[in-house]
């Protein structure tokens, strides 16, 4: 008996260490996708201006980027295109 609690207890470290880096390498990937976001507005600001963005530019765009991606969750955007990836497939 004692064994298989021990064994639940190491399946749901292994599981939870999954999650954790999931959650990890899901969220550098937003990071490296708004710092890229920033850096492309940043050098156009650069080509039209002559000047970067500043701290406060680049605050405005990340809050921004952050809220139209909140946004988009509540929409329920991954279930508006996984609806309508389902309907068009079932055309075929």
């Amino acid at each position: 008996m004692a064994v298989l609690a021990r064994l639940d207890t190491v399946a749901l470290i292994a599981c939870n260490a999954k999650v954790l880096v999931i959650f990890v390498l899901i969220s550098q990937t937003g990071v490296g996708l708004l710092q890229r976001m920033i850096e492309r507005l940043d050098t156009w600001q650069v080509k039209r201006n002559g000047k970067t963005l500043g701290r406060a530019g680049h605050g405005l765009i990340a809050g921004a980027m952050v809220v139209i991606s909140m946004a988009s969750h509540t929409m329920g955007i991954v279930a508006l295109i996984f609806r309508g990836q389902h309907s068009s497939s079932s055309w075929q």
